[in-house]
């Protein structure tokens, strides 16, 4: 495993190649020397892979697995690398400026928690409607789970401490993946 990295940020891509500019780009702004951003291509039938490499750089990297599907290919990004905290890139997102920084903030100034998420939009790129989803404030993360998942899995970032504790994300989910693994770091 290579040197250990402040936030280990991982997109997972399955023919995305036109989803790719804008989405990269909003994170790549906000990279510090000591970040480490895997743009993950999972078996691809288009270009989306040779897109991905030409953002490579010394804090990006392009990575090709077989289709292993959304789970299994974070799983096996998460295993790749030693970091403090891990955060998820949903592919085609756009991530707001500061975002990184001020979840570092708040993961690594209270012990107690273990991940933040963050308000977000949807956008429907076939009607060009726009919502935002507001994720419930809770104060007990078992309590709050057992109604609805109050986090977006494509805004979180979340301690490495608390998912290896928990076992990490169960591939046996194709759905749902994010909250099974916030309930077992709860």
């Amino acid at each position: 495993m290579a040197e250990s990295k402040r936030v280990l940020i991982i997109s997972v891509y399955y023919n995305r190649e036109n989803q790719i500019e804008e989405s990269i780009g909003s994170v790549i702004t906000q990279l510090h020397n000591d970040d480490l951003f895997l743009l993950i291509d999972d078996g691809s039938s288009d270009s989306t892979y040779n897109k991905l490499k030409e953002f490579q750089n010394k804090n990006v990297i392009a990575i090709q697995f077989e289709n292993i599907g959304f789970t299994s290919a974070v799983k096996k990004a998460i295993c790749l690398y030693s970091s403090s905290y891990i955060a998820i890139h949903g592919a085609g997102d756009v991530s707001f400026p500061g975002r990184f920084e001020k979840q570092c903030k708040v993961l690594g100034g209270n012990s107690k928690v273990g991940l933040v998420g963050t308000w977000y939009e949807d956008f429907d790129v076939t009607t060009a409607n726009s919502f935002f989803r507001k994720k419930t404030l809770i104060s007990n993360a078992q309590a709050g789970m057992s109604l609805h998942n109050p986090f977006g899995h494509s805004t979180v970032m979340f301690k490495r401490t608390y998912y290896d504790e928990a076992g990490g994300y169960n591939s046996y989910f194709r759905f749902a993946q994010d909250r099974d693994l916030w309930c077992r770091m709860s």
